[in-house]
């Protein structure tokens, strides 16, 4: 895209990114993939519906430093669910592996309170919309 200035000369501006072009080039913001992991495995469908869900709340375009608390959130979740199902089996938790639990829990409490309570208002609905209902 180019632009005149006032002194007659043309200029090239560059174009701004797209939020998916700047996630393919930002490593810290791209989702984190867990070796050995796959979306097909228990453990893969909760990181996937977690990360969704999140993204979902904030309105389907977090910022980097979301995206980051998200990815965060999403491995405590993972980390917490572990837990659960060791605990289930076995039928108690070791003192250790129980400060574990309540210290990630409480992370992972934190990191959503950051990320906002309250979700990001509902799209207002289009015209074409409106008119299909009725």
């Amino acid at each position: 895209m180019t632009q005149t200035t006032p002194s007659g000369t043309q200029t090239t501006v560059p174009r701004k990114r797209t939020s998916a072009e700047r996630q393919r080039k930002d490593p810290y913001t791209r989702p984190v993939r867990v070796a050995g992991v796959t979306t097909r495995s228990a453990e893969g469908r909760l990181i996937r519906d977690v990360r969704r869900d999140l993204i979902e709340h904030l309105g389907g375009t977090p910022s980097p430093a979301q995206r980051l608390l998200i990815e965060r959130a999403v491995m405590l979740t993972v980390q917490l669910a572990r837990m659960d199902g060791k605990s289930l089996k076995e039928g108690a938790m070791s003192e250790h592996a129980s400060r574990e639990y309540l210290a990630w829990s409480n992370t992972l409490s934190r990191l959503l309170r950051q990320l906002g309570l309250k979700g990001a208002p509902p799209k207002p609905r289009s015209l074409a919309e409106i008119r299909g209902q009725a």
